[in-house]
């Protein structure tokens, strides 16, 4: 029962700013999740799982291809088959922003390989989450669009009354 609590002490202290540190943190991770239980692991996968997306989707490369990395080794591929329900929709949203900003090379193997694994799992779920995910990317852009006619009507109006004010 110590390493949940080991878990959530890790997670707590997750550096901001440092690369080398993030990277400590997810390979100390990977060894302290091998010899976590399932019933212990459910008590860390919501917070250890967003951190990993936080890290997927952050501009650092070095650090996503390290929770990458981590997201495939087998231990973890188990714990997210056993919990795809609760683990996939904090995932796949972090994967999917991954794979549509990443040029580096080897992010864009491994998801290759990893993604393939997650449909695998639960094809519906998998489904589920790519139309949630499309879903929230369409709410995204129509609210950008509605923001930036916003923003050209104010340019608008305020050349205009600075056009009255200096006649």
């Amino acid at each position: 029962m110590v390493i949940p609590h080991l878990v959530l002490y890790l997670l707590k202290h997750w550096p901001k700013t440092c690369t080398y540190k993030e990277l400590l943190f997810i390979n100390e991770l990977a060894k302290i999740l091998h010899c976590i239980y399932v019933s212990d692991f459910k008590l860390v996968q919501e917070p250890l799982f967003k951190q990993l997306a936080r890290c997927l989707s952050g501009s650092n490369h070095v650090v996503a291809k390290a929770a990458l990395e981590f997201c495939t080794k087998e231990h973890i591929i188990g714990f997210i088959h056993e919990n795809a329900e609760e683990i996939l929709p904090i995932l796949l949203p972090a994967l999917f922003q991954c794979s549509n900003r990443q040029l580096y090379e080897p992010i864009d193997y491994i998801l290759t390989e990893l993604l393939p694994q997650l449909l695998n799992m639960d094809p519906g779920l998998f489904s589920h989450c790519t139309k949630q995910i499309r879903a929230t990317r369409d709410k995204e852009q129509l609210r950008s669009e509605v923001s930036e006619k916003m923003w050209l009507k104010i340019e608008v109006l305020a050349k205009s009354k600075a056009q009255v004010s200096n006649v």
